[in-house]
């Protein structure tokens, strides 16, 4: 496995930290900048948020393990998942764009990187 690969795999597997940390909050918890108790950070969408993250993740990490057919498909659209949604949700165009570029730059790397066609070649 391409060395990149091996970090987005990690990546995508210790995501289920913020899974963790909304069900089990171990200490003050920052909602918009302000310090905000448990009812608030999922009253707020966040919790289910960083929960939906903390279980996607592992399960796309297990995917690029395995070699699945579809483990590139599904780490893209995580990765839309938590860079692209938040910025578009917080109206902010420039870090969306930002995000955008990101994600095509992966796609490159997925898909055309000569170290990763060679690993998920049959």
């Amino acid at each position: 496995m391409p060395l990149l690969l091996k970090l987005l795999t990690v990546h995508a597997l210790s995501c289920v930290l913020g899974l963790i940390n909304s069900v089990f909050p171990r200490g003050t918890l920052h909602l918009y900048g302000h310090a905000a108790t448990y009812a608030e950070w999922w009253s707020s969408g966040a919790g289910v948020y960083f929960a939906a993250l903390g279980i996607a993740g592992p399960i796309v990490g297990v995917l690029f393990l395995r070699k699945s057919r579809y483990c590139r498909q599904a780490y893209l659209g995580f990765l839309i998942l938590a860079l692209v949604v938040p910025y578009v949700a917080a109206g902010s165009p420039a870090h969306t764009l930002i995000t955008v570029a990101v994600i095509c730059t992966t796609m490159a790397y997925l898909y055309k990187w000569w170290a990763t066609k060679e690993y998920f070649a049959p």
